[in-house]
């Protein structure tokens, strides 16, 4: 590699943006594909592969026996209560008197991978979202594991008694896949893709094609240009 080659890579190691986003416009041909691919993709996987599943969300208030007005011990367990009680609701005991009541229809994992416990921040209420690939199916588990979590959450942490706040509702739509959200990932990654091909392009040329760059990367004033013409010669018969 001549020395003249080695400075114009050295130089290019720095990323000039305003040349990076024309050759990006000059490199279109490359760009769009691959978004448009990426695009198709993600609506292809998202209307025919992704297998639907419904969220239903049922609430629960724990009521201590001390007192029902929250105080600041309160507030120091609850990092731990939706802990706690997710694994007690993830317990097989619970999970196999949910699948008998749902007809057995899902194994006890399946059923535990259905289920999401969560705690709004400084309260006593308790969030179980079931998701499955049923509207009715998570509804019905939603609601069975409320009826047979009270007791047990009673019996094992010590609360006074819990309360339904909402049974599990039943969704119209699915919540996954998200058509508009996965179309918006998938744009996002095809631009990410397309950005990075152009930039190894753009950091492994190291052709000098202007008289700019004579001037950048050789440090050599231009004298003059000798036009280049690309068209064909006629041919005389």
């Amino acid at each position: 590699m001549s020395e003249n080659t080695l400075n114009v890579s050295q130089s290019k190691k720095t990323i000039d943006f305003g040349e990076f986003f024309i050759l990006a416009l000059k490199r279109w041909f490359i760009v769009v594909p691959i978004m448009v691919i990426s695009l198709l993709l993600s609506f292809f996987y998202s209307s025919f592969i992704a297998t639907p599943m419904y969220d239903s969300t049922a609430k629960l208030y724990v009521v201590n026996k001390e007192t029902q007005i929250i105080n600041s011990v309160d507030f120091s367990i609850s990092t731990y209560l939706t802990n706690d009680v997710t694994e007690i609701i993830g317990d097989i005991v619970v999970l196999e008197e949910v699948a008998n009541e749902t007809g057995n229809k899902y194994t006890v994992d399946q059923l535990k991978s259905f289920i999401t416990v969560a705690q709004p921040e400084n309260t006593r209420i308790i969030e179980i979202t079931v998701r499955s690939p049923e509207a009715a199916d998570s509804k019905k588990i939603a609601d069975s594991i409320c009826r047979i979590s009270q007791d047990k959450l009673v019996d094992v942490m010590g609360f006074d008694r819990i309360n339904v706040i909402r049974e599990g509702s039943l969704a119209e739509v699915p919540s996954v896949p998200n058509l508009i959200l996965n179309l918006i990932y998938a744009f996002l990654f095809g631009f990410i893709i397309s950005a990075i091909v152009v930039l190894i392009i753009y950091l492994s040329d190291n052709k000098i094609s202007t008289p700019k760059d004579v001037e950048k990367y050789l440090n050599l004033n231009v004298l003059a240009c000798i036009p280049f013409n690309q068209s064909k010669p006629k041919t005389k018969y």
